[in-house]
């Protein structure tokens, strides 16, 4: 029988633990809140796959469009929170957009996205292809950028805290920005430790987690004496301090 979980759960703030979302499958003919919209699966699938990724990543419910005389099989579409299928368009938009623009940079330009592009996947080769594409556009914005390992890095947390977690949807609830740090620093930390190369030692690991404020407090006793870096003690208030209220 298909779950019968209401859809005003989906606006509830998601326990730490549930970081991550959960999908439930409905009915096309169950009726959801203004705040969510219907993807047909008609859709291009950059968009489907955006749609779907983001709605679970910031700890929201998935709900997966049944056809009944299809069986289980018969996915029609998804309902998905309406900023997020507004940002999810957006993408696929800028997905061609971006390709047709580079084609009309100068070499220099075009050049200088590549450098940036390999910079990131130099350090996160576990990257998926749309955050390179976000993060080296958003290093790239202000013009003649000196891209630094630590302004990379920053970039890199960042999109993870607004585009993966729920960290905005805490806030936007009434959550404090502290709290919805705290209940998002194992998801950032996740995505983090997938995205390094697999050789990373747990050293460099601790490290970049530290330099970025990312560590719990049962972790700060943790220390590898490899890890105790320039970045780790001189860092991490100018880090709090500095972090964007928004990736865009």
């Amino acid at each position: 029988m298909m779950p019968t979980v209401p859809l005003s759960m989906a606006t509830r703030i998601p326990p730490a633990a549930d970081e991550g979302g959960r999908v439930i499958r409905v009915t096309r003919h169950v009726q959801y809140p203004a705040d969510h919209m219907f993807l047909s699966s008609r859709e291009p699938s950059e968009i489907m796959q955006y749609a779907r990724d983001a709605t679970m990543a910031r700890g929201r419910i998935l709900y997966e469009v049944i056809d009944a005389y299809r069986g289980q099989n018969g996915v029609i579409g998804y309902i998905v929170p309406a900023s997020i299928l507004s940002e999810a368009i957006q993408n696929g938009r800028k997905i061609n957009g971006s390709a047709q623009h580079r084609h009309h940079l100068s070499q220099k330009e075009r050049a200088a996205f590549a450098d940036a592009r390999r910079t990131v996947l130099d350090q996160f080769p576990g990257i998926d292809e749309t955050a390179v594409r976000l993060v080296v556009e958003r290093l790239l914005r202000p013009h003649g950028t000196h891209i630094t390992r630590s302004n990379m890095e920053k970039a890199v947390v960042d999109y993870i805290i607004y585009m993966w977690t729920s960290y905005r949807f805490r806030v936007d609830q009434g959550e404090s920005k502290a709290s919805a740090m705290e209940a998002v620093k194992p998801r950032v930390r996740e995505l983090l430790k997938t995205w390094l190369a697999p050789n990373v030692p747990t050293a460099g690991l601790y490290d970049l987690w530290r330099r970025w404020d990312l560590l719990d407090a049962r972790m700060e006793g943790f220390h590898p004496s490899s890890a105790l870096t320039y970045y780790a003690g001189k860092e991490t208030m100018a880090n709090l301090v500095g972090r964007s209220r928004a990736f865009a």
